[in-house]
Formats: C-alpha cells, sequence, structure tokens
C-alpha cells in the first residue's frame, strides 16, 4: 500500500526515538518505461517493522530481506532487481515473478538513532575513552560511584555524569539505555559489574568489558549462574574488550577498543577482524 511521506516520516522518527536504526528506501531508477514505481518508498525499522510498498509484494519481499542485512551494516547501498530476465550482472537479484518487466534500482538509506554510549569506570583509560567516544558522535556518560566520584566532579570530557550508589545508577540506566546503546565497563568490582550487565544485557546492542581472561571467565560464570543465556552473551557480550594491538597505554587501549567498535558498527566480525573476545570459548569451558 502507498502511504503519504508524512506517514513514513512519523513512522522513521517513532523508530529513531525507539533507538532503532531505520533504512529509508526508494525506487531511484527503472530500465523499462512500462515499468511502474520510480520514487515508490518503504521505510523499515531494524525490527523488520515496516511501512509503505514499491508497488509488488514480491519485490517488497526481496527488498526488505536485502535491506535488514544493509541496515545492520548500517552503510547506504544501490541494489538491482531484475523482474523474471536473467540478468549478465551477477549483482542484480532475479525476481521470479509475472509481475513487472526491466530492471529497477532501489536506493537503501540507513538513518542512526542518536546512540548513547555509557562508560563505566572513569579511571584511565576510562576517561580517554569516553572523550573518544564523544568525538566518534556518541551522546556519553560518564558513570563513576559515589565513593569514586570526586575527582572527576569537576571535568567535561563527558555529555553526562552520574555519581551515584550502585542501587541508583542500576535503575537509571534500566530505565534510560536504548537498543543501539553500548555500555563499557573500564573498572569495578567484578559484583557490581555483573549487576550493571544483568540489568542492561538486553536491552542495548554491546556491552564491553575490560579486563583479564581470568576476570572474564569468573563473569562469564557467574552470568550464566544468574540466569544470562549463553545466546545473549555471545550477541552482545564482548570481553575482554579491543582489538589484538599489543596495545599499553591509556591512548593505546582506548584506539583499540574503538577499532572493535567501528569494525562491528560497520557489518565486520570475528570472521574478519581479530579480536580480543573470548566469550564464546569461555561458554563453552563453563
Amino acid at each position: 500500500m502507498n502511504v503519504s511521506d508524512q506517514v513514513l516520516l512519523k513512522f522513521a522518527l517513532q523508530k529513531l526515538e525507539e533507538g532503532k536504526k531505520v533504512g529509508y528506501i526508494v525506487i531511484i531508477e527503472r530500465s523499462d518505461a512500462k515499468s511502474k514505481g520510480l520514487g515508490r518508498k518503504i521505510v523499515l525499522s531494524e525490527d523488520g517493522e515496516y511501512v509503505g510498498s514499491l508497488g509488488y509484494k514480491d519485490l517488497d519481499q526481496v527488498v526488505i530481506l536485502k535491506a535488514l542485512d544493509i541496515i545492520k551494516k548500517g552503510l547506504p547501498t544501490t541494489i538491482s532487481i531484475s523482474f523474471g530476465a536473467e540478468a549478465q550482472d551477477p549483482n542484480v537479484i532475479k525476481l521470479n515473478t509475472l509481475c513487472g518487466s526491466g530492471v529497477v534500482k532501489v536506493f537503501v538509506d540507513v538513518l542512526h538513532p542518536q546512540q548513547k554510549a555509557i562508560v563505566v569506570g572513569l579511571k584511565e583509560p576510562g576517561e580517554t575513552i569516553a572523550k573518544m567516544l564523544k568525538m566518534l558522535g556518541y551522546t556519553t556518560v560518564a558513570v563513576e560511584l559515589e565513593r569514586d566520584c570526586k575527582e572527576y566532579a569537576h571535568k567535561d570530557f563527558a555529555d553526562e555524569f552520574l555519581c551515584k550508589s550502585l542501587h541508583d545508577v542500576v535503575k537509571e540506566l534500566t530505565l534510560r539505555v536504548k537498543l543501539n546503546d553500548i555500555v563499557v565497563l573500564v573498572h569495578g568490582k567484578l559484583e557490581e559489574q555483573i549487576e550493571l550487565i544483568k540489568a542492561v544485557i538486553h536491552n542495548v546492542r554491546y556491552v564491553f568489558m575490560m579486563g583479564s581472561v581470568r576476570k572474564i571467565k569468573e563473569c562469564v560464570k557467574k552470568l550464566i549462574e544468574g540466569g544470562i543465556s549463553k545466546e545473549v552473551l555471545v550477541k552482545r557480550f564482548r570481553a575482554p574488550m579491543g582489538l589484538d594491538i599489543e596495545a599499553l597505554t591509556p591512548f593505546e587501549i582506548a584506539i583499540s577498543f574503538l577499532a572493535e567498535l567501528i569494525a562491528l558498527r560497520r557489518g565486520f566480525g570475528d570472521k574478519q577482524v581479530s579480536f580480543l573476545n573470548n566469550v564464546p570459548n569461555l561458554i563453552n569451558e563453563t
């Protein structure tokens, strides 16, 4: 069903407010003048919900499936679809349907919500990580528990500071985090970090954690014992965080972490980039 631009934009804004990425999909070219649909649009949320249509149900289905992968990678992409006829270009998707003719080109733009990064434990490299996340465009929330926050109260390296008890920090973050937000645990007592992870891991894109393999192994064990599924941990828990670049200084450690974050945002994975992440192996050992 063709809908108005107002409806499309309202849906896009709603999903962005929910913290979800959105694909703005539009037919930009057609090879056959008889083919209908130039300018027709779909707005697709990363959760699979959408409004609009490109004119044909079969075309909608194949484009939506491809667009979900594009949204995940986060980079604008053009798709070419052939109606029925074999295309010489291997990049052209053949659509087995009697409807339509020729080749259409569909542009998928990716709209990103304002992402939030919560950095917990501000002792270096926590402060440097927060600064660099802000440079990357994240709204940064720097968190330190009340007992440790005095030396950071006057600094301005983040958009917001939380200096509260563990109970209050957990309560506030539980209410505020959204799907594409990240939580970065730099320093803290293991028991407190576990409580924070349990509170947010189901509602954020990733929880990153710095620490030794021994500490991460104990953390994974206790999380599983506390009811966090192995599937959720593999999908959302990144630890020890960072790329394996033999980082030593706070600045190098921050670069190692940000490189991993950027790789994940661009749709790369463990198969293409050497991560320190040991969570899958540690789960197998648990």
